[in-house]
C-alpha cells in the first residue's frame, strides 16, 4: 500500500510541477504513519489561452452604426493530464481578449460577453454560464486587450469535466470593416483531490 500511495504521489508531483513538491511531502510522511485517504491541493492561478479566434467584420449594411455579433469556438479542457475526477472545484478568475491581427485597438467595443457552456447543457436546455462581462467606460482606454476580473469567480468545475467546453463572444459596439483574430485567455483556478 505505502509504494502504491509513494508512486501515486510522485506521478502527481510531476504532473503539478513546482506545486507536486509540498503534495508529495504531505503523501510520504502520512504513509509511513499509515494509511493516507486523499491529498489536496490548491491550483490557485493557472492561465488557458485559445489562439487566433476568427472574428468577421461588421455586416456592409451597418454603415457604421452599431451592431451585434455572436462568436463561438471549442476547447478541450487543459487537466494537465490529470483525471477529471480529481478536479473538485474549478473557477474563472479573469477573461483577458486581446487583439491578435487586424486591429490598432479594441475601443469600438461598447459591450462583450462570454459564456461557457457544453453540448450536453445545450441539449438539455440548460443556460451558459457567464465568466466575463465588459462595458465600455466613459473614457474608454482599452488598447488591444481587456482583462475581466471575474467577482465574483464563476464556478465552471462541470464544464471541466466535459470533454469540450463551447465559449461564446457576444460582441456589441461599432464594428470594424474588416476581419480580425482574438485570443482568449482564462486564468484558472483549481482544487485537486487526489
Amino acid at each position: 500500500m505505502r509504494s502504491t500511495l509513494i508512486t501515486g504521489a510522485a506521478v502527481l508531483a510531476t504532473r503539478l510541477g513546482a506545486l507536486g513538491v509540498p503534495v508529495v511531502a504531505l503523501i510520504t510522511a502520512s504513509a509511513a504513519g499509515g494509511c493516507v485517504i486523499a491529498a489536496e491541493a490548491e491550483l490557485p492561478d493557472v492561465e488557458v489561452t485559445n489562439h487566433g479566434i476568427a472574428i468577421p467584420a461588421a455586416p456592409a449594411e451597418a454603415d457604421g452604426n452599431e451592431v451585434s455579433l455572436s462568436v463561438s469556438y471549442r476547447q478541450k479542457p487543459n487537466r494537465a493530464g490529470l483525471p477529471k475526477d480529481a478536479f473538485e472545484s474549478v473557477r474563472i478568475l479573469s477573461v483577458r481578449v486581446g487583439a491578435s491581427t487586424g486591429l490598432a485597438d479594441l475601443n469600438f467595443l461598447r459591450a462583450l460577453r462570454i459564456t461557457a457552456t457544453t453540448k450536453e447543457n445545450e441539449a438539455a436546455g440548460r443556460a451558459p454560464i457567464e465568466i466575463a462581462r465588459y462595458s465600455r467606460p466613459a473614457k474608454p482606454a482599452t488598447g488591444t486587450a481587456l482583462e475581466m476580473p471575474s467577482n465574483p469567480p464563476p464556478d465552471v468545475t462541470a464544464l471541466w469535466k466535459s470533454s469540450e467546453v463551447i465559449f461564446t463572444l457576444d460582441v456589441t459596439g461599432q464594428l470594424p470593416t474588416v476581419a480580425w483574430t482574438a485570443d482568449v485567455a482564462l486564468r484558472v483556478g483549481a482544487t485537486l483531490v487526489y
